[in-house]
């Protein structure tokens, strides 16, 4: 009885905004690239496209600390430094991906941020940082770009070619006031 409830109403509950991603993701790869000179429209709506995911993780992992919360049996000085380390990897993350967006969704042949990671970073090669990288280590290095915003301690000294790496800028720094 138990298991005919999580199929038939938590499970369907939790995948819904996974199934639409996927069926984003899936209409995405299968269309034409963008023309030369044009804005990334499919990455914009990719990454639309994930907000209901995000949102229903959240809630969810909101609910389940809080349910931890209620629990005896865990010490709340271990839980609160688990939701903080939490807070503090998951704002690195976001921050992270949407450096990597910001860049990605300028026009073709606009300059972003990832033209001068290669003076920091030699193996991003000049013209094409991230195109030749492994993914692993462009998501640690978005990873990393993500702690140094939270931080503020300028490891990076790049400087935001665009109004959207500005405005960006100014919410990572509201950020990490907060």
């Amino acid at each position: 009885d138990i298991v005919r409830h999580y199929f038939t109403s938590t499970f369907p509950q939790m995948m819904i905004p996974s199934f639409v991603y996927w069926a984003v993701t899936l209409v995405l790869l299968t269309s034409p690239s963008p023309p030369a000179g044009g804005v990334h429209t499919q990455l914009w709506i990719w990454w639309l496209a994930s907000i209901p995911r995000v949102v229903s993780r959240a809630l969810r992992l909101s609910q389940y600390f809080s349910s931890m919360d209620l629990n005896l049996n865990v010490k709340s000085s271990r839980l609160q430094g688990v939701k903080f380390v939490h807070i503090i990897l998951m704002s690195a993350h976001w921050i992270g991906c949407l450096y990597f967006c910001a860049a990605r969704v300028q026009p073709a042949g606009a300059k972003s941020w990832m033209d001068s990671i290669h003076t920091y970073f030699p193996e991003f090669e000049a013209g094409s940082p991230f195109d030749e990288a492994p993914t692993l280590g462009k998501y640690i290095f978005c990873l990393y770009k993500g702690m140094d915003g939270l931080v503020s301690l300028g490891y990076i000294p790049t400087v935001p070619t665009n109004t959207t790496e500005m405005l960006l800028g100014l919410a990572v720094q509201f950020v990490s006031i907060f």
